[in-house]
């Protein structure tokens, strides 16, 4: 296994880890104040996207590792609409349309559109993120640690994809680390003056409506 294998695997496997520690923010809080629903929803699209594009170039660093996020974005939407009290299957309706037109892309398009297009919904999901941040005086629920390693993955996965020169995930990197920056560094901003403990359901800030749904 050469050095660049071993480069791309660690960025399959930190990514596929990315998620823990927002799972465990929202198990040790239980409370997802600040939070996008609509970015992991789409992560969750993203990935089974990515999923399908790996085992269309041959490249097990993109396969299992996407399942993975896959299931673990699931797990957080899941814990977000028990909080909101929102139904977790109408949550799927868009994110699933998604994953299927980005294989359409993939297939009749090529590699290169697909890396554009797949980046949008990682792009609008992480822009739901700042939005989300921005207009919530509470952020209780959003994980700083789990913002980081977002950006930290993409940037292995962009120096990746440069070296063995895979279009799609260095065009897509390329986007989402320029994201991914700029949400944690939001974070740092808000930090000071926001507040992290928990409000109750009933008296916290209406959450503006993700994709799928109202919030």
């Amino acid at each position: 296994m050469t050095p660049i294998d071993l480069l791309g695997w660690f960025a399959a496997a930190l990514g596929m880890a990315s998620t823990l520690p927002q799972l465990v923010r929202l198990f040790r809080v239980r409370c997802t104040q600040g939070l996008s629903l609509s970015l992991f929803q789409l992560n969750a699209a993203a990935s089974g996207a990515w999923a399908f594009h790996g085992f269309l170039v041959a490249q097990p660093q993109l396969q299992w590792p996407n399942l993975v996020v896959l299931v673990l974005s699931l797990a957080v939407v899941a814990m977000i609409t028990r909080d909101r009290q929102e139904s977790f299957w109408a949550k799927q309706i868009v994110p699933a349309a998604v994953v299927v037109a980005l294989i359409g892309v993939d297939l009749w398009l090529g590699p290169v559109v697909f890396g554009v297009l797949v980046a949008l919904p990682y792009a609008i999901g992480v822009l739901s993120q700042l939005r989300s941040m921005h207009r919530s005086e509470n952020l209780a629920g959003v994980s700083p640690v789990y913002l980081f390693v977002l950006f930290l993955v993409e940037a292995l996965w962009l120096t990746w994809g440069v070296l063995v020169w895979e279009l799609a995930i260095t065009v897509s990197a390329a986007t989402m680390g320029t994201l991914c920056a700029a949400t944690f560094g939001y974070w740092l901003y808000r930090r000071r003056w926001s507040s992290r403990r928990c409000q109750p359901l009933a008296e916290a800030p209406r959450e503006t409506a993700d994709i799928g749904g109202r919030a």
